[in-house]
């Protein structure tokens, strides 16, 4: 699963970076860099642990916003935001700092408004669109966890190392 997620990040930075008019000898460089980097072939990346996925949804994520940047049709924007959304909530679920990313996500939606045009109103609802989907489908999945763990648990907590009684306890702690 963890190195599926990464190869289908790779794979899809490669697309986009053909999409984007990238030499196809840059293109076949960046593949074996990807494929063959060295921290994807160390035995710790077989045991099953949610650190490995950071790298695979990292790529991921970074993959589909550049993809985005090359489409302005709005079938394909519509299904790059939902991936992204998608994502994203597993990126939020796996890394708590996960807000660090976002600020690379409003660059690219910056470069998009500038690679497409700041006066097209097309433009700003594409934009919209890439805002709107993901940040709904990260809001919705943490209120499904949270009403999940609410039902089974009797807290309303995303993480029990950020929330509820675990850090008081710690803070209290001498």
């Amino acid at each position: 699963g963890q190195q599926f997620v990464y190869l289908a990040g790779a794979a899809l930075l490669l697309v986009a970076l053909m999409k984007h008019g990238m030499p196809r000898s840059c293109v076949c460089l960046s593949a074996l860099v990807l494929l063959f980097a060295p921290e994807t072939l160390l035995n710790e990346q077989l045991r099953l642990s949610r650190v490995f996925l950071y790298e695979g949804l990292t790529l991921l994520l970074i993959a589909l916003w550049f993809c985005s940047l090359a489409t302005t049709k709005l079938p394909w924007i519509l299904f790059l935001s939902l991936l992204s959304g998608i994502t994203l909530c597993a990126y939020a679920l796996v890394r708590e700092e996960f807000p660090g990313i976002l600020p690379v996500y409003l660059l690219v939606l910056l470069f998009y408004l500038h690679l497409h045009g700041w006066k097209q109103p097309r433009t700003w609802r594409n934009v919209l669109l890439l805002l709107a989907l993901p940040g709904l489908c990260l809001f919705a999945s943490q209120a499904f966890i949270r009403s999940l763990n609410y039902a089974h648990y009797g807290a309303s907590i995303l993480s029990d190392q950020k929330e509820g009684s675990f850090p008081r306890t710690i803070a209290a702690t001498p």
